[in-house]
């Protein structure tokens, strides 16, 4: 009878953390992302890619820390500059960063 390693998963998730393809990924992700918030203020200079530590595994991880950011992200309501009252009117979002995630790879089966 075979008998699997009960930490292989987290074994195997180190090795491809540390992988430099995925900090290339990763830095092609915030690379895309940037070009899509260029046109909208300082957003593109928050976008930058760190690392995380989860259970011994360090990976990439790409992030967007401008204060609006998931109103950028994601739409929001417009708001009348004098007196802070919603409008009504619904502002899209540009979805950068989903997008250049895709863009990049995320979300295909393989």
């Amino acid at each position: 009878m075979a008998q699997v390693d009960r930490d292989l998963s987290r074994q195997v998730a180190q090795m491809v953390g540390m992988d430099p393809e995925l900090q290339s990924v990763a830095e092609a992700i915030a690379t895309d992302a940037r070009a899509n918030y260029a046109g909208h203020g300082n957003a593109a200079s928050s976008i930058h890619v760190t690392s995380e530590v989860y259970d011994g595994v360090r990976e990439p991880l790409v992030v967007f820390d401008h204060p609006a950011s998931t109103f950028l992200e994601y739409g929001h309501m417009a708001v009348n500059p004098h007196t802070g009252e919603p409008t009504g009117r619904w502002v899209p979002g540009i979805h950068g960063m989903e997008n250049a995630a895709r863009a990049n790879g995320a979300g295909r089966q393989t």
